[in-house]
Protein backbone atom coordinates (compact mmCIF):
# COMPACT_ATOMS: atom_id res chain seq x y z
CA UNK A 1 0.00 0.00 0.00
CA UNK A 2 0.96 3.65 -0.57
CA UNK A 3 1.04 5.53 2.78
CA UNK A 4 -0.72 8.84 1.56
CA UNK A 5 -0.62 10.42 5.35
CA UNK A 6 0.74 9.46 8.71
CA UNK A 7 -0.24 10.92 11.90
CA UNK A 8 -0.22 10.59 15.58
CA UNK A 9 -3.08 9.81 17.54
CA UNK A 10 -4.73 9.24 20.88
CA UNK A 11 -2.22 7.47 23.19
CA UNK A 12 0.35 8.35 21.35
CA UNK A 13 -0.19 6.05 18.67
CA UNK A 14 0.68 6.68 14.68
CA UNK A 15 -1.69 5.91 12.11
CA UNK A 16 -1.77 6.04 8.70
CA UNK A 17 -4.03 6.61 5.45
CA UNK A 18 -3.05 3.84 3.23
CA UNK A 19 -4.27 3.81 -0.65
CA UNK A 20 -4.01 0.22 -1.89
CA UNK A 21 -1.79 -1.02 -5.26
CA UNK A 22 -4.83 -2.93 -6.04
CA UNK A 23 -8.88 -2.51 -6.62
CA UNK A 24 -10.34 -4.22 -3.41
CA UNK A 25 -13.98 -4.90 -2.64
CA UNK A 26 -15.09 -4.22 1.10
CA UNK A 27 -18.34 -5.53 2.78
CA UNK A 28 -19.42 -3.47 5.49
CA UNK A 29 -22.95 -3.26 7.24
CA UNK A 30 -25.14 0.16 8.60
CA UNK A 31 -23.82 1.11 11.40
CA UNK A 32 -26.27 0.70 13.90
CA UNK A 33 -25.76 4.35 16.03
CA UNK A 34 -25.63 6.00 12.36
CA UNK A 35 -26.95 5.45 9.64
CA UNK A 36 -25.15 6.89 8.04
CA UNK A 37 -21.74 5.46 8.14
CA UNK A 38 -21.03 1.60 7.64
CA UNK A 39 -18.76 -0.97 9.57
CA UNK A 40 -16.44 -3.56 8.76
CA UNK A 41 -18.31 -6.89 9.33
CA UNK A 42 -17.29 -9.14 12.35
CA UNK A 43 -15.07 -12.74 11.83
CA UNK A 44 -18.38 -14.30 12.21
CA UNK A 45 -20.46 -12.66 9.94
CA UNK A 46 -17.95 -12.99 7.43
CA UNK A 47 -18.65 -16.80 7.52
CA UNK A 48 -22.05 -16.12 7.64
CA UNK A 49 -22.26 -13.39 4.60
CA UNK A 50 -19.33 -13.98 2.37
CA UNK A 51 -20.41 -17.84 0.88
CA UNK A 52 -23.89 -16.08 0.66
CA UNK A 53 -22.65 -13.12 -1.36
CA UNK A 54 -20.00 -15.01 -3.48
CA UNK A 55 -22.99 -17.65 -4.54
CA UNK A 56 -25.42 -14.36 -5.23
CA UNK A 57 -22.61 -12.88 -7.57
CA UNK A 58 -21.77 -16.41 -9.23
CA UNK A 59 -25.56 -16.57 -9.77
CA UNK A 60 -25.98 -13.40 -11.62
CA UNK A 61 -23.14 -13.96 -13.87
CA UNK A 62 -24.33 -17.38 -15.17
CA UNK A 63 -27.75 -15.41 -15.78
CA UNK A 64 -25.91 -12.70 -17.66
CA UNK A 65 -24.18 -15.51 -20.08
CA UNK A 66 -20.59 -16.47 -17.83
CA UNK A 67 -20.38 -19.91 -16.83
CA UNK A 68 -18.09 -20.24 -14.34
CA UNK A 69 -16.45 -23.59 -13.04
CA UNK A 70 -16.12 -23.91 -9.47
CA UNK A 71 -12.52 -25.40 -8.40
CA UNK A 72 -14.28 -26.45 -5.04
CA UNK A 73 -12.21 -24.38 -2.87
CA UNK A 74 -14.72 -20.77 -3.73
CA UNK A 75 -12.39 -19.36 -6.48
CA UNK A 76 -14.44 -19.65 -9.79
CA UNK A 77 -12.66 -19.91 -12.71
CA UNK A 78 -14.44 -19.42 -16.41
CA UNK A 79 -11.36 -21.79 -18.20
CA UNK A 80 -12.77 -25.56 -18.65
Amino acid sequence: ALNILTFIGPNDREYSILRPLRSILLVGKEDPDDFTRRMLLTDEEMKNILPRLERSCRDDLEKSGFFLASSGDGNYDDRE
